[in-house]
């Protein structure tokens, strides 16, 4: 090996160890983002569920009272058609 080989292997090495140090800080990098991105929608899960078992009595309430509204606007109507005929 003469020493203009000798210099490119070198300098072929060193980039070589340059690209492997650049591909490990994509694939932390990556990895990084995918975890935060379920992190995030943990999250967002978990608050909704959350909400959700916190509002569930207000919810249940609501449509217990629009049940009954409904049921007395049918039960008007009914009345509204037994006396028309």
């Amino acid at each position: 090996m003469d020493f203009h080989d000798k210099e490119a292997f070198d300098r072929l090495v060193a980039l070589t160890e340059d690209n492997n140090r650049l591909l490990h800080k994509l694939v932390r990098g990556a990895r990084l983002a995918r975890i935060a991105r379920i992190t995030y929608w943990l999250i967002i899960f978990g608050i909704s569920i959350g909400a959700y078992y916190y509002f569930e009595p207000y919810i249940n309430q609501m449509t217990d009272v629009f049940g009954g509204l409904l049921e007395s606007i049918n039960s008007f109507k009914e009345l509204v058609g037994s006396v028309n005929g």
